[in-house]
């Protein structure tokens, strides 16, 4: 009985390209996250995904965006397993978590600076309407690992 080849560096990538995609989610986090503007005007501040995720200078940590990194952190990691459960887990953390990252900037939007939410980091616009938005770093990190989830699952059921 002759030996199965091995796949070879080009069997790894295929096999392990959900994996490889969802991890090009961490190029999101250089980027604008937040934007905000105030009285429906154009965008005046920009501030990095970064910043929202794990807290950085005075800006707060959003949870809804720390949950999307640690979803798809762990769901990149589970794309590369052989395991065919272990990857359609990590297939479905990774379009969970990269739907977190779309969801946590939308919590919000138009909110009054007196009311709470992020302006109470801004403390001298009182009640002015400041509203958010998602940037392109945002963006970034909330399509790789959809798109990277769903190759990896599609990667089970195809051979």
């Amino acid at each position: 009985m002759a030996k199965k080849a091995s796949s070879g560096i080009k069997g790894y990538f295929v096999n392990n390209l959900g994996g490889i995609i969802t991890f090009l989610f961490l190029i999101g986090l250089a980027f604008t996250g937040i934007t905000m503007s105030i009285n429906e005007g154009e965008p005046a501040n920009l501030y990095n995904l970064s910043d929202y995720v794990f807290g950085l200078n005075e800006n707060s940590i959003l949870v809804m965006s720390l949950l999307g990194f640690i979803l798809s952190l762990i769901g990149a990691l589970l794309l590369f397993s052989n395991n065919k459960i272990l990857k359609l887990i990590g297939g479905v953390l990774a379009i969970v978590g990269g739907v977190m990252f779309f969801i946590a900037p939308s919590t919000y939007t138009a909110v009054s600076s007196s009311e709470g939410g992020l302006g109470d980091i801004f403390g001298n616009l009182e009640n002015e309407l400041v509203s958010y938005g998602i940037g392109t770093g945002t963006i970034i990190a909330g399509v790789f690992p959809i798109v990277g989830g769903l190759i990896g699952v599609g990667s089970i059921f195809v051979k």
